[in-house]
């Protein structure tokens, strides 16, 4: 469960709005909140963000026929570096792309990923996230701590 706040409204200044919303990532909230804002205030935070691990071409292909969509493989990257616990797969934004189709279903999936929509969700603080490998299907536990953070094209989580 989130509160959404909508702060897409062409009168707030982007800056504004991601400093606004950074701050919230610098003392996390008791609950998740995702944020309505605009395409520009999603490309800042997409260009401020470190690219630690980007996708194969073939899986942005996958999730590009997924949402009908023509996309590249750095439209989806992960903030950071995480190994999967049995088989040492580093985990991408593609196994978590496929975590949540499972938890949230493909109509939501498509929503947040493909819609005319950008949203940046914080998460809330102590959240962490069960994404099980692509490769072998073993459970991986990622929190906001490790500096965990996955973006796709019009979606970011921070």
């Amino acid at each position: 469960m989130a509160v959404h706040v909508d702060l897409s409204a062409p009168e707030l200044q982007p800056q504004d709005v991601l400093d606004f919303i950074l701050k919230h990532t610098e003392n996390r909230p008791p609950v998740n909140i995702l944020f309505k804002v605009s395409r520009e205030v999603v490309e800042m935070y997409r260009g401020a963000a470190n690219r630690a691990v980007t996708i194969s071409q073939a899986e942005a292909d996958e999730i590009s026929e997924f949402l009908s969509r023509s996309l590249e493989a750095d439209d989806f990257f992960m903030g950071g570096r995480y190994q999967c616990v049995n088989c040492d797969r580093t985990l991408t934004f593609y196994d978590v792309f496929q975590a949540g189709r499972k938890e949230h279903g493909d109509e939501f999936m498509r929503r947040i990923l493909a819609g005319d929509e950008y949203h940046i969700q914080v998460a809330r603080q102590d959240q962490t996230l069960l994404v099980p490998c692509t490769s072998c299907d073993s459970a991986n536990t990622i929190g906001y701590l490790q500096g965990h953070q996955y973006h796709g094209d019009n979606y970011c989580y921070a």
